[in-house]
């Protein structure tokens, strides 16, 4: 199942948020609400372990309001929750 975890690149969390890479060191986090955000994560593979840095500077909402730092925190947890389950390191910056 772990392995079949890191094939499958979209994150369904149980309240109905979703994580995705949505490009090149690019990600999308929907939130239950619907509402949209976009982040930066900077990656670096050694052998076969990954290194994720997700970029809390690069938080940009879809309909271009601010971002609240609650906000940012959920995306940071739910990012960090994605890594883990695919058995790569994470950090912020």
């Amino acid at each position: 199942m772990k392995f079949l975890k890191r094939l499958i690149t979209k994150e369904r969390f149980p309240d109905g948020s979703t994580l995705w890479p949505s490009g090149r060191e690019h990600f999308s986090f929907v939130d239950q609400h619907g509402d949209r955000f976009e982040f930066d994560v900077l990656y670096a593979s050694e052998a076969a372990n990954a290194s994720n840095l997700i970029v809390s500077s690069s938080f940009v909402a879809a309909d271009g309001r601010p971002i609240s730092e609650k906000a940012k925190e959920e995306i940071i947890s739910r990012a960090k929750v994605y890594f883990f389950e695919r058995g790569q390191e994470v950090g912020v910056i």
